[in-house]
């Protein structure tokens, strides 16, 4: 796990973002503190994969179909530095096996670091059990979209009141 003071996460998040937090956004933020794993920054190829503190939920066995739940702060640190978030991350996951392949119903939420939605994200990936990626479908959904809406207050809560296994 990674250990990093709340008030240091919470501090290090832009001022302007401190200004106006939803409820319960400082309780997420705790569990990022308290139970998160932190990454550093990761060059693969051309891609750059900031670095995250991260919480992870797997409800049933990854071998089969189950629920997944990603939380993630994604930001930089340099050296030895702090930490420095630039936006969060949830991510709702349901797996499912058709004709031999897996099925992954995807919502990923893209969230400012004073709590706001900001962008979403709807889409299936059709993979074969091994991992292979044939396919996948992506389609950018309205914040204020109710199904999107319900779906991400629905996955705040679950973050919000999170105690791991």
């Amino acid at each position: 796990m990674f250990k990093l003071a709340l008030t240091s996460l919470f501090l290090l998040c832009p001022i302007s973002a401190r200004a106006s937090l939803p409820q319960g956004w400082s309780d997420i933020i705790a569990k990022l503190q308290e139970y998160g794993t932190f990454r550093p920054e990761d060059k693969i190829e051309r891609a750059r994969i900031p670095a995250t503190i991260a919480i992870k939920d797997i409800i049933g066995s990854e071998n089969a179909p189950h629920h997944a739940d990603y939380l993630n702060v994604w930001g930089s640190q340099t050296g030895e530095g702090p930490f420095r978030p630039e936006y969060f991350t949830m991510i709702s996951e349901d797996w499912r096996i058709v004709n031999g392949q897996w099925h992954v119903e995807q919502w990923y939420f893209t969230i400012s670091t004073d709590g706001q939605l900001i962008k979403v994200n709807k889409g299936t990936v059709i993979s074969a059990l091994d991992g292979q990626h044939p396919k996948s479908t992506w389609a950018a959904v309205s914040p204020a979209d109710p199904a999107a809406n319900a779906r991400f207050n629905k996955i705040f809560a679950k973050w919000r009141a999170f105690k791991p296994k």
